[in-house]
């Protein structure tokens, strides 16, 4: 399950380029939608902050370190983006970078994979 290893670093070398370079690849969609996150055993509760084609900021009340690989279900809401029921997206990811401000916690999540339900 996954993306074959040399997506994972073509990836990681894209967003590693973006992070020192200060550039981004993809514009980023500000959507504010409820998500459980699950690492390590235990469940978070966060909220996007937006989304582009490679990944989502998480803003969430506990903050999370480099490198942790996590699960996420990400609700969306009927009437949110054109859906007519509620629906979710399952994934799973690895936080490639965290940081506080103004009190709130905020972790960067590169998508390795994801799936609607």
């Amino acid at each position: 399950m996954g993306l074959p290893a040399q997506k994972v670093t073509d990836l990681e070398r894209i967003t590693q380029q973006e992070l020192t370079s200060g550039e981004r690849s993809s514009f980023r969609f500000p959507l504010h939608l409820p998500v459980t996150v699950l690492s390590g055993g235990q469940d978070y509760t966060a909220e996007t902050e937006n989304f582009s084609s490679g990944g989502v900021l998480l803003r969430l009340s506990t903050p999370m370190a480099a490198n942790t690989a996590i699960e996420f279900l990400i609700e969306v809401p009927a009437g949110v983006l054109g859906a007519v029921t509620t629906a979710a997206i399952q994934g799973e990811g690895r936080v490639i970078r965290s940081y506080t401000e103004n009190g709130q916690h905020y972790s960067a999540i590169v998508i390795h994979e994801y799936r609607f339900q």
